[in-house]
């Protein structure tokens, strides 16, 4: 029986899921990276200020926190047509809480709490209702990424991600 429990320790460790830098933390999808910089925080600040993209920044304890409000995910510049892209990367915008903190010569950036709001009402999404990332990009139980997140999207996502930040 410990070797049972064992081998599924083991085993459930090995099939975590991180893909394009996203993670799934207690059944809950993250988005972090580490960008190379010089740069102060106090100047990251500022950029992000001006940027338009963020809200509520502030430094708390050498943290930058604030909200990423409502942003397009970027498939055209990556060549994805729109009838060609899920429904869930062209007519969603993503907000999420932001947190950085930086090391010696790089930023640990990360979206938590990522939310999707259509901006289209269908037969299957009410406009303004946000819903958690999960809910699109999950399976089994919030325990796993939908394939053709893995193979297609999450690489859009990421993308779309870094550009705010470069």
């Amino acid at each position: 029986m410990k070797k049972l429990i064992i081998l599924f320790l083991i085993s459930s460790s090995l099939f975590s899921q991180e893909v394009e830098n996203f993670k799934i933390v207690n059944n809950s999808v993250i988005w972090e990276t580490e960008i190379p910089t010089e740069t102060s925080i106090e100047d990251l600040l500022k950029k992000l200020k001006l940027s338009g993209n963020f809200t509520n920044l502030e430094i708390i304890d050498g943290t930058l926190i604030g909200n990423l409000i409502d942003h397009d995910i970027d498939y055209k510049s990556l060549g994805h047509a729109y009838m060609h892209t899920d429904m869930y990367v062209t007519i969603y915008r993503y907000s999420a809480f932001l947190s950085i903190q930086k090391s010696e010569n790089e930023y640990q950036i990360k979206f938590k709490k990522i939310e999707a709001t259509p901006t289209v009402k269908n037969y299957f999404v009410d406009v303004n209702n946000a819903i958690g990332i999960e809910t699109i990009v999950l399976r089994k139980k919030n325990s796993e990424f939908h394939k053709r997140f893995i193979t297609k999207n999450a690489f859009i996502f990421n993308t779309t991600f870094l550009k705010l930040f470069n």
